[in-house]
């Protein structure tokens, strides 16, 4: 990955949110023993009307489109 063309972005609307929840599968292609989350548990997770953890400062996702930089594990 290349610095100085990278940009480091939130994840703010639903595309970047869709981007965000595939990029293991960028990361893990080709590993056989990568064992891959449920898209919709994921999502759900990071739902900000259903989830009472949000209720409080939440955590905010950023990535590159290409590589995850940082990202709160949600209980």
């Amino acid at each position: 990955m290349d610095r100085e063309k990278t940009s480091v972005h939130k994840v703010k609307v639903e595309r970047d949110l869709k981007d965000f929840l595939r990029l293991p599968w960028k990361i893990y292609e080709g590993d056989p023993y990568w064992i891959p989350p449920l898209l919709k548990e994921m999502k759900f997770k990071l739902n900000r009307l259903k989830r009472p953890f949000f209720e409080h400062p939440s955590p905010v996702n950023y990535f590159t489109g290409e590589k995850i930089i940082f990202k709160e594990e949600l209980l």
